[in-house]
């Protein structure tokens, strides 16, 4: 039986859009913990056992290891993981607006701790049971946000959003919203790091 939370198993592209979704909540002050992003076919029939996946869900799909296009979540506060509407409702928002199909929106078997990549709905279990699989998901920070430039001394949503791509890729800021001399310092080397690596192809 296997089953893992650890985010490297995800397809890189959605890996990528969930370390956004997360730096997000975060800068919204919600306490994100991914608890789930693959598992194996044993794992999936004893949760369908327990009704915890609609009980013919008896082989992963989105969740499958090697497919990875699908993460489960929880509020990080003991005792009270799964109690907050508000805390799936918040998440659910971001959620979509980066790209992904969200479980509580399904009909037959609600699961608001599930978030997935299916293109908009385009693609679903039986297709990726047949090996057909969506398409890259655009990654979330590349969306344009505003139409001019974002520059030092800005301020706003626009500046999280930008501060989150930011730490979704590595470097260390805080999501303030406030494009100050740390954000800036570390936009120039993301613009450095990215046109070095687009002169090698």
């Amino acid at each position: 039986m296997f089953h893992s939370r650890d985010l490297s198993y995800l397809r890189s592209d959605v890996r990528a859009n969930c370390e956004a979704f997360l730096a997000l909540c975060r800068a919204d002050g919600l306490n994100v913990l991914v608890t789930e992003t693959v598992r194996d076919e044993e794992y999936q029939r004893e949760l369908a056992a327990k009704g915890y996946a609609s009980k013919t869900a008896t082989v992963p799909t989105f969740h499958a290891c090697g497919t990875g296009l699908a993460f489960d979540i929880c509020r990080n506060v003991k005792g009270h993981e799964y109690d907050d509407a508000d805390f799936f409702a918040r998440c659910a928002e971001i959620g979509k607006k980066i790209g992904f199909s969200w479980g509580g929106d399904w009909k037959n078997f609600v699961d608001r701790t599930h978030f997935q990549w299916d293109c908009g709905g385009k693609y679903t279990s039986s297709m990726l049971l047949k090996g057909a699989f969506p398409p890259n998901m655009p990654l979330y920070q590349t969306r344009p946000v505003e139409k001019r430039a974002l520059v030092r001394g800005d301020t706003g949503e626009a500046v999280k959003t930008l501060q989150a791509l930011l730490v979704s890729c590595g470097w260390e800021l805080t999501i303030d919203g406030s494009f100050g001399p740390a954000t800036q310092r570390a936009w120039g080397e993301y613009v450095g790091a990215w046109i070095t690596e687009t002169t090698k192809k």
